[in-house]
């Protein structure tokens, strides 16, 4: 069975919980998952409005 390919949404500037959740998957063993990019951004909305990093221009790299 091929791995599942994933992409992590985080908010790892907010409480441990994202911290491990990308732990955790990066230590799985091989060939569970593939994990592809991690998305890592504090809550936008906690900013105010147009304060969205998309809308600022900044972009999100994925892993190959």
């Amino acid at each position: 069975m091929d791995p599942t390919r994933v992409v992590l949404d985080c908010d790892t500037a907010n409480e441990v919980d994202d911290q491990f959740a990308i732990a955790n998957a990066l230590g799985v063993p091989e060939g569970t998952l593939d994990v592809r990019g991690v998305i890592s951004l504090h809550n936008t909305m906690a900013h105010g409005p147009g304060r969205d990093p998309a809308a600022l221009g900044h972009r999100v790299r994925w892993a190959a």
